[in-house]
């Protein structure tokens, strides 16, 4: 088992090497409901997304894997990192290992709303096949629904 995970952890620095990103160890719990989930973005700061350029197929949203670890993207670029999860605590990393792609309007505009609205998420709530993340004020940042 521990071969296997070496191995497992081997081949994922070495894809983030390959993809020139790191990624921010931090702890989570696995009893939240995000675990090995997926969420499509639909709302950010309080506004629907804007559509998509012709030609980008990458849908905007979130993917949980084990152990906080998290993949991010508004279709252009990746952010991933660990989550810090503790029941409906959430906090994503304040440096997070980032794909750097130049990414057309509205794109561009969207990846950096997505990025600043991260670093503010702390507190999290499912209700029924919807995620919202709010900020320690108890404002809604995004709003996600359950990818199919």
């Amino acid at each position: 088992m521990l071969e296997k995970r070496k191995f497992m952890a081997g081949v994922v620095l070495a894809g983030i090497a390959v993809a020139g990103v790191s990624m921010v160890k931090a702890t989570a719990g696995a009893d939240t409901g995000l675990e090995n989930s997926a969420w499509v973005l639909e709302e950010l700061n309080g506004e629907p997304l804007p559509p998509m350029p012709e030609g980008w197929d990458r849908a905007a949203g979130i993917e949980f894997g084990e152990d906080g670890r998290f993949s991010a993207t508004a279709g252009c670029n990746m952010f991933n990192g660990t989550a810090e999860i503790s029941g409906a605590q959430l906090q994503f990393p304040d440096q997070m290992a980032s794909t750097m792609m130049a990414c057309p309007p509205p794109l561009d505009t969207t990846e950096r709303a997505l990025g600043e609205a991260l670093s503010v998420v702390a507190e999290m709530r499912i209700e029924d096949s919807r995620l919202v993340l709010l900020n320690a004020e108890g404002a809604e940042v995004m709003g996600l629904r359950a990818a199919e």
